[in-house]
């Protein structure tokens, strides 16, 4: 699910040439806007992130791509934020719910310091994804609203 045509065309691309296409839905809509009735056992999610600050500290090559890419607003929560709060709605129960937090995990973390995040180890040895089941959404749920 995404909301750039392009990015989901290039999705196709992929999925056609590892072979998953008939595994894979791909969706075009703003978050869950397109699924208001359907529930899964897992999202993964890699919503923009970058802090308004860090905007233009990123690397060259990322001038390439659209800022709706990285932007994540003023503390790099924008998305997340929305995830957190509608993400429930939308797992099974027992689902899990990943995101990918990256400069912005620090500030996952100082927004919500009681929310038991499980934050997973990446290639470089950086915890910047994040796993929520569904009965943690449904106990920690009002702190993201």
């Amino acid at each position: 699910m995404g909301i750039s045509t392009d990015a989901l065309a290039v999705a196709a691309i992929n999925a056609r040439r590892h072979a998953v296409s008939d595994r894979i839905r791909l969706i075009q809509s703003d978050l869950f806007t397109a699924l208001p009735d359907r529930r899964y056992d897992l999202i993964l999610c890699n919503p923009p992130y970058v802090a308004d600050q860090l905007m233009d500290e990123l690397p060259l090559e990322y001038s390439h791509e659209p800022e709706i890419a990285f932007s994540g607003g003023s503390d790099g929560l924008t998305l997340i934020r929305q995830v957190l709060a509608e993400s429930r709605a939308h797992l099974t129960q027992g689902g899990l719910l990943v995101v990918e937090a990256g400069s912005a995990a620090l500030s996952v973390e100082s927004a919500w310091p009681t929310v038991p995040f499980t934050w997973l180890m990446s290639a470089n040895g950086e915890s910047v994804v994040f796993v929520l089941s569904a009965d943690e959404l449904d106990a920690y749920g009002q702190r993201f609203v």
